[in-house]
């Protein structure tokens, strides 16, 4: 019994002694951090409603040490608790914000001292894809009296490219001692990394133009921006002009060329540029995921899962295939077609052979006289259809209806010599053309096949392994280009819609269009083309706001008449019409080949025809005279 005493005695004592200690570490804390507890608090409210009255932030994100907590930073957890949702994060603590949520986010991060500066690591892996987004660290060390902090959190922000970042200290003597007001610390990444230190507005009339997140982009101080055009029109163009100095045109040469201009920006080239360096699309998006240049002067279709590394859509454009336009027949195909036209000979035919059984079977009917070949091939009928003077027998006199038969051969044979004549003149006037190309169907029945440049390869392998029968491939880009750029009818050419207005465009001046692309090879109707970034570039959200402008501005057009020109003056689109006018000229012998052709089997035929009788007769004139000489005998 007394050793239960004893133990509630001691319990009791305990209890005394945690309360003690308990409220003696609440007094201690309350001097020494919370003593201006409600000015902190209004200070640290009146930055936050300055901050969403910039621009407004949808959310926040709170990191700091799990085992911290203070009473002063309350209003963080309790700022717009309706309307602001919030999200605490800790060390170790892995999250990928912009696939959840909204991107509109203001960031908390809470740094006791320079091992916090993890901290913010883990704020730069959340907001990953998003690292322009703002950034409010709160220090409880003030940096110019501890360097090494100062410089851990520089050098944080440059590895992870962030550039809206300001350091508040909190100290409440430090800010309360300040004669100019609440000071506080912005990160100016522009030129090179460093703090600068700013204070906080103290009137209403100079709250109205201050900012505590500033656009720093709108000034990079000169900094350098590698870049490399890929020489690929009309993006970009290389030229030489008259002082011999590389000049680079081209649509997206011009944009980036003006992004540097209109952000104070050094324009400097990751190698020495050289005239006819033609590099893929692909390469150099590798080129720039590799951390060698800053913002190519190149575009990418990109994909679902690498768009968050691009800018805004420039351009939005169709994958055709360019293919020739079907060529004039020339004489000697010409005649084929009159000669060798089935609906010709099909109309001939059924006529002679409808006409001679009919004109048979009258024969048969009142003169009783009957030829089975006549039935077949007439004499009287087959020149009348074909046009041609017949002779008409001496009975026609006797016979009133045989005349308005050979009228009805009369009607044929003038309908068929009027349609061969008139079909005649009209292709010696005008030829027609052959079968166009209209679908895959119609490349696989034609000897033109689409020729591909080897980087392409690997981006079609699919559609290559459907129609490896109308594919070919050439050895290097230099010649897919050469072969495009001349307008050779061997081959047709996947393009997209921005070259290819160029290239219809020229060819609004020649005597006839040589390419075209018809609506069944259209292989992808829809296609964003922007420019490729590195991972989290701190140049996207300026690039964006410049695309904007251009588009805007209507700067796209004007510089795609530009290269136009450019591409005119430099030859790189057709300069001479392939299909110039041709002068009227002579039949010549080999022109009328098939007319040769059907005569010399017109010819072959009757011989045949003519040996056959013979044989026919000889051996008819044999068998009669065995015939007698039998019945002699007998």
């Amino acid at each position: 019994m007394c050793q239960v005493f004893h133990s509630v005695g001691a319990f009791i004592a305990a209890l005394v002694v945690v309360s003690f200690i308990s409220q003696t570490s609440q007094n201690y804390l309350s001097q020494h951090l919370g003593v201006l507890n409600s000015k902190d608090q209004r200070y640290y409210e009146a930055i936050l409603n300055h901050i969403q009255k910039e621009k407004r932030f949808d959310a926040m994100l709170l990191v700091k040490d799990q085992k911290y907590y203070d009473g002063n930073l309350e209003i963080l957890y309790k700022y717009h608790n309706a309307d602001i949702p919030k999200l605490l994060m800790a060390k170790h603590q892995e999250l990928q914000y912009v696939q959840h949520f909204n991107s509109e986010i203001l960031t908390v991060v809470i740094l006791r001292d320079i091992d916090n500066c993890v901290l913010l690591s883990v704020a730069a892996k959340i907001l990953n894809n998003m690292r322009h987004s703002r950034i409010l660290l709160l220090a409880l060390t003030y940096p110019p009296g501890n360097a090494q902090l100062g410089e851990e959190i520089l050098a944080i922000c440059e590895k992870y490219k962030k550039t809206n970042v300001i350091l508040s200290i909190y100290d409440a003597g430090l800010i309360n001692s300040t004669k100019s007001g609440d000071v506080y610390y912005m990160l100016k990444p522009y030129p090179f990394y460093h703090w600068q230190l700013r204070n906080l507005p103290t009137q209403d009339h100079q709250q109205n133009d201050f900012k505590l997140f500033p656009r720093h982009w709108l000034d990079m101080g000169n900094q350098t921006l590698l870049t490399y055009p890929d020489q690929f029109p009309p993006n970009s163009l290389v030229f030489a002009d008259n002082q011999g100095q590389l000049q680079i045109a081209g649509n997206i040469g011009h944009l980036v060329k003006l992004f540097a201009q209109h952000f104070h920006a050094h324009l400097e080239m990751y190698q020495p540029l050289e005239l006819g360096n033609t590099k893929h699309f692909k390469v150099i998006a590798k080129m720039v995921e590799a951390g060698l240049m800053d913002i190519p002067m190149s575009l990418n279709a990109g994909s679902l899962q690498s768009w968050q590394n691009m800018s805004d859509a420039i351009e939005v454009n169709e994958l055709r295939v360019m293919v020739p336009l079907a060529r004039q027949l020339t004489m000697g195909e010409v005649f084929a077609d009159l000669l060798l036209n089935g609906y010709f000979f099909a109309l001939i035919l059924m006529g002679s052979l409808i006409l001679s059984a009919l004109h048979a079977f009258i024969d048969y009917l009142f003169e009783g006289i009957w030829h089975c070949l006549d039935s077949i091939i007439n004499c009287h009928v087959l020149p009348g259809v074909l046009g041609q003077a017949f002779y008409a027998p001496l009975r026609l006199k006797y016979l009133q209806g045989l005349r308005i038969f050979y009228c009805f051969i009369s009607l044929a044979g003038l309908y068929a010599a009027t349609r061969f004549s008139s079909e005649v003149n009209s292709h010696l006037a005008l030829p027609p053309h052959h079968q166009e190309i209209k679908t895959y169907q119609d490349l696989g029945h034609t000897s033109v096949k689409i020729i591909l440049e080897p980087s392409d390869v690997a981006l079609l392998h699919k559609w290559i392994n459907k129609n490896r029968n109308i594919v070919s491939f050439a050895h290097s880009m230099e010649q897919f280009l050469s072969l495009r750029q001349n307008l050779n009818t061997s081959y047709g050419y996947f393009i997209l819609t921005d070259i290819w207005n160029i290239y219809d465009r020229r060819q609004q001046y020649f005597q006839r269009k040589v390419f075209h692309t018809p609506p069944g090879l259209v292989l992808e109707q829809m296609l964003m083309w922007g420019i490729n970034l590195q991972q989290n570039s701190p140049y996207k959200e300026p690039l964006n706001h410049l695309i904007h402008i251009v588009h805007d501005a209507g700067l796209l057009q004007a510089w795609q008449a530009q290269t136009y020109r450019d591409m005119c003056r430099l030859q790189q689109v057709p300069l001479h019409d392939p299909n110039p006018q041709k002068r009227s000229r002579i039949l010549k012998v080999e022109d009328f080949l098939w007319l040769w052709i059907l005569v010399a089997c017109g010819w072959g035929l009757s011989c045949m025809v003519l040996l056959m009788e013979l044989l026919l007769d000889v051996g008819l004139k044999k068998r009669k005279t065995k015939e007698t000489r039998k019945m002699f005998l007998r």
